[in-house]
C-alpha cells in the first residue's frame, strides 16, 4: 500500500536528539550485518531507551536475539513491536518466523497468512506459508501413506467380546514389586538413520557420539552409585534434546527425511538455495527503504530482477510474482527519489507481467502505483482514471484498500477544483475509515473532509471535522498534525467571525435603506404646506391693499 502524504501521516515520537538515537540504531544495523550479534543488541537497546517502542529497533533487536537462540526474547520483541500497530508487517513477519523457529509451525503459519493478507506483494510471507505448511505435514504425515498394521494391543477392540466369555478361574499370581525412589531419565527412540542426523546436527553430531559414549561407560559399569545415575540421566536428557532439535530440523527441511535419488536431492538443494537467496535479498531491500537509503536499494533490486530472469519457473516457483514484485519495489525508490518518468516505466512493467499471467496483485498495486505518480506530476484526471477503473475491477477491496483510494481520487478532485465532487468521495473515504477504527486514517479522512468544506465556504461544518481530526491526531501522538490542526481551526474561526461581521453589515445597511426611505416621504409631504405658506404670505400685502 502505498505511503500516506497527509499532514499528520508520519510519526512523531517526542523530542529527542535525533542524531543520537540514529547513531545507535545506525551501529546497531552494522553489528548486525556483521552477525555481531550481541553487540548488536546493545546499540539496539541503547536506542531503544531513548525511544521506547521503536518498531524498527525492536524487531530487529528481534533478529539478534533469535540469532543468537533466545527464543523468549525474540518473541517478546516481535509481540512488542505490534503493540501500537498490530498491522506492522515487519513485526508480524518476525513473530511468524520466531514461532516457525520455535517449532510452533500452526501459529506462526497464521500469522504468515495475516501479513500476505496486508502485504500480499510481499514474497517473504507466501514462502513463509509455503515452509509452514510442509513443515506442518511432515510433523503430523500424510495420512494417505498410512496403513494400519495388526500387531501391537488390541484389547480395547476385544473388550466387548471378552466381556461375553466365562470368568477365568483366578490364580495365584505373585504380587508385583512397587516402584520405589525417584523417577529416572528414559531414554526416547532414536532415528535409525545416522547419515540424516548427522546432516541435521552438524557440528553438534561430536557431541551426540560424546554423550552416547559416556552413557555406554557408565552404563556397563558393574557398581551403580548415585553419581553414576546422575551422569546417566544427564546424558539421556542430553541425547534426547539432541533427538528431538534432529527432528524439528528435519520437518523444518524436509529434503533429508524423504529418499531420493542424487540428482533430484542435488535439484532439490539448488531451488531451496535460490528462494533462501530471494528472500533474504528482499528482506535486505526492504530494509534499504525503510532506512531511506533508495539509491542503494534501486541497485540491489535491479541485481536481483537480473538474476531472477536468468532463471526458468521450474528453477523458482512464484518467478513471476517476484519479478513483478521487484519492478514495484524499484518503482517505489525512485518515486521517493522524485524520479516521476522511471517510476512510472517501472510500475507500467509490473502492471505488464500482471496482466500477462493474470496477477491479480500485481495489477491492484501497479495501478495504484500508477495513480499515485500521476497525481505527483499533476496530472489528476489521469490518475482518477486509474484509480476509478481499479474500483470497477477489483473483485474485493479491504476497508483499508477503500479508504485510500477514495481518500486520493477526492484529493485530485479538489486540485481539479471540483469541489462538490471531491468532498462526496471524501466522505466516503471518512465512512470506511470508521469501519476500520484506524485513528490515523480517521485523522486523514476528517482533514480532507474539512479542507473540501472550507473550498465550498461552509465554515461551521469545516471547523467540525477539524475538530475531528485534532482529536484523532491527539490520540496517535502527532505533534506536527495537532499544530498544523490547531492553526488551520484559527484560520476557519476567523472566517466565521468575518462571515457573522459580513452578514451584520448587510443586516445593517438593509435597515439604514428602510430608515433613509421614510424622512423622503416625509420631505415629499411637508413640501406642498412650504409653498402654501409662501403664497399665504405673497398674498397678504396684496389683501391689505385692497382693505386700504
Amino acid at each position: 500500500m502505498p505511503r500516506q502524504d497527509d499532514a499528520g501521516s508520519e510519526s512523531e515520537h517526542g523530542k529527542i536528539p535525533k542524531s543520537t538515537f540514529e547513531i545507535y540504531r545506525a551501529e546497531g544495523d552494522s553489528q548486525f550485518r556483521n552477525k555481531s550479534f550481541l553487540k548488536a543488541i546493545e546499540c539496539y537497546t541503547q536506542a531503544l531507551e531513548m525511544k521506547p517502542g521503536d518498531q524498527y529497533c525492536l524487531v530487529n533487536r528481534s533478529k539478534c536475539y533469535l540469532n543468537e537462540g533466545n527464543i523468549a526474547k525474540a518473541l517478546a520483541d516481535a509481540e512488542e513491536s505490534l503493540k501500537e500497530d498490530a498491522a506492522f508487517h515487519k513485526g508480524i513477519f518476525q513473530k511468524a518466523e520466531v514461532l516457525y523457529f520455535k517449532g510452533d509451525f500452526e501459529n506462526a503459519l497464521v500469522f504468515y497468512h495475516r501479513g500476505h493478507k496486508l502485504r500480499p506483494e510481499m514474497e517473504e510471507f507466501r514462502l513463509g506459508i509455503q515452509k509452514a505448511e510442509e513443515a506442518i505435514n511432515n510433523s503430523v504425515g500424510d495420512p494417505s501413506v498410512i496403513k494400519l498394521r495388526s500387531d501391537g494391543d488390541l484389547s480395547f477392540f476385544y473388550a466387548a467380546e471378552e466381556k461375553k466369555k466365562p470368568a477365568a478361574r483366578s490364580s495365584y499370581q505373585k504380587p508385583k514389586k512397587e516402584d520405589s525412589g525417584p523417577k529416572r531419565a528414559q531414554r526416547n527412540k532414536a532415528p535409525a538413520d545416522s547419515k540424516t542426523i548427522k546432516k541435521m546436527l552438524g557440528d553438534l553430531y561430536a557431541d551426540r557420539e560424546y554423550l552416547e559414549k559416556l552413557l555406554r561407560e557408565e552404563s556397563a559399569k558393574a557398581r551403580k552409585t548415585e553419581h553414576s545415575e546422575k551422569i546417566q540421566d544427564l546424558c539421556i536428557e542430553g541425547l534426547n534434546y539432541l533427538d528431538s532439535r534432529s527432528e524439528f530440523w528435519q520437518q523444518q527441511k524436509p529434503l533429508y527425511s524423504r529418499k531420493k535419488s542424487a540428482t533430484r536431492e542435488a535439484a532439490e538443494k539448488d531451488k531451496s538455495s535460490a528462494a533462501k537467496y530471494v528472500i533474504a535479498t528482499l528482506e535486505e531491500i526492504d530494509n534499504k527503504q525503510t532506512a531511506g537509503e533508495h539509491e542503494a536499494a534501486i541497485k540491489q533490486a535491479t541485481r536481483l530482477l537480473r538474476t531472477v530472469e536468468k532463471w526458468s519457473p521450474e528453477d523458482l516457483q512464484n518467478r513471476e510474482e517476484i519479478r513483478a514484485n521487484l519492478h514495484s519495489l524499484i518503482g517505489n525508490s525512485q518515486f521517493e527519489l522524485e524520479r516521476y518518468d522511471q517510476a512510472l516505466v517501472s510500475h507500467q512493467a509490473d502492471q505488464k507481467i500482471g496482466e500477462e499471467h493474470e496477477l491479480e496483485e500485481s495489477q491492484a498495486r501497479s495501478r495504484d502505483n500508477i495513480g499515485r505518480v500521476l497525481a505527483k506530476q499533476g496530472h489528476f484526471s489521469e490518475a482518477i482514471q486509474v484509480w476509478e477503473q481499479r474500483l470497477e475491477t477489483s473483485k474485493s477491496l479491504s476497508p483499508m484498500e477503500s479508504t485510500w483510494l477514495h481518500h486520493e481520487i477526492s484529493r485530485c478532485y479538489l486540485e481539479l477544483k471540483e469541489f462538490n465532487k471531491a468532498k462526496e468521495l471524501a466522505e466516503k473515504a471518512l465512512s470506511y475509515a470508521n469501519q476500520m477504527g484506524d485513528n490515523q486514517w480517521l485523522l486523514n479522512t476528517n482533514v480532507l473532509v474539512a479542507q473540501c468544506e472550507v473550498r465550498l465556504k461552509n465554515y461551521a461544518s469545516a471547523a467540525g471535522n477539524f475538530d475531528s481530526a485534532l482529536e484523532h491526531a491527539r490520540i496517535v501522538d502527532n505533534a506536527l498534525a495537532i499544530d498544523a490542526i490547531n492553526r488551520a481551526i484559527q484560520d476557519v474561526n476567523q472566517k466565521l467571525v468575518e462571515e457573522e461581521k459580513h452578514l451584520e453589515e448587510e443586516r445593517q445597511a438593509g435597515e439604514q435603506g428602510e430608515g433613509d426611505a421614510k424622512p423622503d416621504e416625509a420631505a415629499g409631504g411637508e413640501e406642498p404646506q412650504q409653498q402654501q405658506q409662501q403664497q399665504q404670505e405673497q398674498q397678504e400685502p396684496v389683501q391689505q391693499q385692497q382693505q386700504e
